[in-house]
């Protein structure tokens, strides 16, 4: 289970709230995820839960390639309920890589870049991400459910542990998902 909010502060302030509240970084990432869908789904028409469960990513993370496919599960307003993924890393080069997804019947529709600081406390960690689509920069915060630590048992008491240690996130959504905002600018766009 994890939880993805939006802060209600600017980075740099959020970053501040993280080191006065005994947050470490442990670990920066870069990641691209270029998204691709089958070709003959209709954007127009196919909700967006469908869609990405058709999906395959192409995702770059620190000089690794790998082709990422997520199947996910929703509730009727589609809060993902529980999600399965599977990657194959691959060695060739990234464009060389999207021409086979091409090839296979996938067109790609957007991407989506990430900047990552992972931070830690007590063993418990927390990704502080700031993000781009295109048009759209944005800052959130992803936290996963920790495997060795119990009590996290709900979204709603993960993100009370986050405001309980001075964090600034708004709490009116704990669900929110970086694709489905992507695909939502890119059907304004094109479809």
């Amino acid at each position: 289970m994890e939880i993805t909010v939006l802060l209600k502060c600017s980075d740099n302030e959020f970053k501040k709230q993280l080191q006065d509240n005994s947050f470490a970084v442990v670990d920066r990432v870069k990641m691209l995820d270029c998204y691709f869908f089958p070709k003959h789904l209709d954007c127009r028409v196919t909700p967006n839960a469908e869609l990405f469960n058709h999906a395959l990513i192409l995702r770059s993370e620190n000089e690794e390639l790998c082709i990422v496919r997520k199947i996910k599960d929703y509730d009727s307003e589609e809060n993902i309920l529980c999600e399965e993924a599977n990657s194959l890393c691959v060695s060739s080069p990234i464009k060389e890589s999207k021409k086979f997804l091409e090839s296979i019947g996938y067109k790609e529709f957007f991407y989506i870049e990430q900047d990552m600081d992972i931070y830690e406390k007590n063993g418990i960690q927390v990704y502080l991400q700031r993000v781009y689509d295109g048009d759209n920069k944005y800052c959130v915060l992803e936290f996963e459910k920790p495997n060795t630590v119990n009590g996290f048992d709900t979204p709603f008491i993960m993100s009370q542990w986050l405001s309980d240690n001075g964090l600034s996130i708004d709490e009116s959504n704990l669900f929110i998902k970086k694709g489905f905002i992507a695909m939502d600018n890119f059907k304004n766009k094109t479809c």
